[in-house]
């Protein structure tokens, strides 16, 4: 094996062990794998920092050189290849890890779908007073068909089709929104909500709610 090979070789070998290393031990192992790579270089006569081209000089590397690197490559460093078997595991095992921390990050933000904030509903007050007044709607049934549907949670996605505060099919939250002139509606948005549902409530369409 020429110079110019057994550095590639060595090269191949070390990016292999880096990617399939854990990833706590990733930074270090890079360090050494660094480290590493700029001795076989010196000891295969390039110089320090400096990597073979194929213009090098393609004489075999001397046997001690050979038999050094050899070594560390199938026994030294750390960073030892582990059996094919073991890469299989490694995977599976993170693999699963990000699945846990997907159900995690999903459980928390079903809590937080299903939890109203503590100052949710001051602040929905706040909207229906204001959407009341703008549209000369009913605030009492602003107030009743809010809590019947979401339960005071603008959040509540508890439908599989209707979202939101007032529980809004979508198609019937953008259509009206774009008639009562909202901008980008957001059927998540609480503040749009409101000025849709007290819109409709102000026309007669009231009667698109179950609840009363």
């Amino acid at each position: 094996m020429d110079k110019l090979s057994l550095y590639r070789r060595t090269r191949a070998t070390l990016n292999t062990r880096l990617k399939f290393a854990p990833s706590i031990k990733r930074s270090g192992a890079k360090i050494g794998a660094t480290v590493a790579l700029t001795v076989i270089v010196s000891v295969l006569g390039f110089g320090i920092g400096k990597a073979p081209s194929a213009s090098e000089d393609n004489e075999p590397p001397s046997t001690q050189a050979s038999e050094s690197i050899a070594s560390y490559l199938d026994m030294g460093s750390g960073l030892v290849d582990p059996p094919e078997d073991q890469f299989a595991e490694l995977s599976q095992q993170q693999h699963q890890e990000a699945n846990d921390r997907d159900m995690v990050a999903e459980r928390d933000r079903e809590e937080a779908r299903q939890t109203p904030e503590p100052v949710a509903l001051d602040y929905y007050m706040k909207l229906a007073n204001k959407y009341s007044r703008k549209y000369n709607a009913d605030l009492n049934w602003l107030t009743r068909v809010r809590s019947c549907e979401s339960g005071n949670n603008h959040l509540n996605d508890r439908n599989p089709v209707c979202k939101g505060l007032f529980q809004f099919m979508p198609s019937t939250f953008y259509a009206n929104a774009k008639r009562a002139g909202l901008e980008n509606p957001d059927i998540w948005s609480a503040d749009d909500q409101t000025n849709v549902a007290a819109y409709m409530q102000s026309i007669g369409q009231q009667g698109q709610w179950t609840c009363k």
